[in-house]
Formats: C-alpha cells, sequence, structure tokens
C-alpha cells in the first residue's frame, strides 16, 4: 500500500484561497450595511430634529409654519406622526387663537395682529385703520330676554362685521359685546365709509320675535406713522365713548 500525504504550508495555502475571499466579502458586507445603516440613521435624526422644531414653535404659539418638507418625504411611522401633529396644531390654533362663540378671531389674536401692523406700517409705510365698536345697550338684550338670546345676539353682529371686513381686514371679539376691526391700506376717510356699510348692515338685525333693533356705536381711527398701538387703541376707544354720549348708532371719526 502506497500512501499519499501533503505538506502542512500547501493545506494552509489552499485554505486561505478560500476562506480569503469569503472573509473579504463578509468584511465588505458589513461596512456596506454599517455604512447604509449610518446613512439612514442620520436622515432619521435630521427629520427628528426638525419634527421636533416645529413642536417647539407650535409650544411657542406660533402656529404659522408649516412642517418641514423633508419630514413628509417618507411614509412611516414619523410621517404619521406630522401628519397627527398637524391636526393637533390646527385644533390647538382654533381654541387660542378664535372666540367660541362668535367664530371671529379674540383679542390674543388681535394683539399679536396689532403688533405685527405697527412694524409693517413703520417698515412698509402701509396705512392702517383701527376701529373699537360696542352694541348699544347690550346689557338690556341680557336682561329682557335672556343670555342665550344675547349669545345670539352676539353670533348675528359677529357675522355681519366678518362678512363686511373681508377683503377690507379683520374682526375680532375684543371682549364682551366690543369688537375691533383693523382696515388694513386703508385711508381714515375711506374707511369711514367702508363701516358706514358695516354698520348698516348692522342695523338689519333684529330680535327675533321683538320689536328691538340692534345697532352699534363705533370709535374709528388711523394709525400714525411710528405711534405707539396703545395710543392708537385709546384714541380709538376715545371716539367710541364719544358716540355713546352723542346717542349712540354712529361712527366717530378723528
Amino acid at each position: 500500500m502506497i500512501a499519499v500525504s501533503r505538506s502542512q504550508e500547501s493545506v494552509k495555502q489552499e485554505l486561505l484561497q478560500y476562506i480569503f475571499p469569503i472573509c473579504v466579502t463578509c468584511i465588505l458586507t458589513a461596512l456596506l450595511m454599517g455604512f447604509v445603516v449610518v446613512y439612514f440613521n442620520r436622515k432619521l435624526a435630521v427629520r427628528i430634529s426638525k419634527m421636533s422644531k416645529y413642536i417647539n414653535t407650535l409650544a411657542d404659539g406660533n402656529f404659522d409654519n408649516d412642517i418641514p418638507r423633508e419630514v413628509m418625504v417618507e411614509d412611516d411611522e414619523l410621517k404619521h406622526l406630522a401628519n397627527d401633529g398637524r391636526r393637533m396644531a390646527k385644533a390647538i390654533q382654533t381654541l387660542v387663537e378664535y372666540d367660541a362663540l362668535t367664530g371671529l378671531n379674540n383679542r390674543r389674536y388681535a394683539d399679536k395682529k396689532l403688533a405685527e401692523i405697527r412694524i409693517r406700517a413703520v417698515e412698509l409705510g402701509i396705512k392702517y385703520c383701527v376701529c373699537i365698536s360696542d352694541i348699544d345697550f347690550f346689557k338690556k338684550v341680557n336682561d329682557t330676554f335672556g343670555h342665550e338670546m344675547g349669545d345670539e345676539v352676539l353670533r348675528r353682529v359677529a357675522e355681519k362685521l366678518k362678512a363686511g371686513m373681508v377683503g377690507k381686514g379683520i374682526a375680532a371679539r375684543w371682549g364682551g359685546e366690543e369688537f375691533l376691526l383693523i382696515f388694513d391700506g386703508r385711508e381714515l376717510d375711506i374707511a369711514r365709509r367702508e363701516l358706514e356699510l358695516i354698520m348698516n348692515e348692522v342695523r338689519t338685525i333684529w330680535v327675533p320675535d321683538s320689536d328691538r333693533q340692534i345697532t352699534m356705536s363705533f370709535g374709528l381711527t388711523a394709525l400714525q406713522p411710528g405711534e405707539d398701538i396703545d395710543d392708537a387703541l385709546k384714541r380709538a376707544d376715545d371716539n367710541l365713548y364719544q358716540a355713546k354720549e352723542g346717542g349712540r348708532n354712529q361712527i366717530v371719526c378723528k
């Protein structure tokens, strides 16, 4: 019998010939997988960071910014979370910036808008007029017909004000039976003419099943260049006081 044997060195070389490519393939695959994981983790981290910044803007009360586009590029759980966040933002905005009874913007929103228009008036020279108005003898409506009817009158007045301000500016509930109107890009005489149309529309409101007509008094003024908002509002409020002292159901403008 003849025995055939191979040297240890030749066996090692043959093993390396087969094992080396396998090892190289495994290493390259691991590196590629690691690169892919790092790449997608970085993309995810960027999207999460942008989502976090968006949520922080909501926490600061800024509802004008939309969700960053990068957050919405993938159809995944983060996108679904972002859509939920968008719906939540709309709900919060409605609670924070709108009056629940009348559907008009509330005083918080009006204060923010007034701060904005002062800047625009100074930087861009845009003309603005502000008006504080009040429902005449509203307490008598509540006392005579009840608070539910008073709420209905507030809603009807708000509808007239909102419709009358379309394309002209905004109407907001200032508090109680008082409303604030902001006329964009208007000289005082033009704002007065437009306000007279609104006043006439309010006069078409009657308390249901009664002979009581609803009227309003208005104090209108123009925002002066560089003027503090509080000064303009005080002048509008003084004008409203004069309108009420002078018999109500009228506009005092100066």
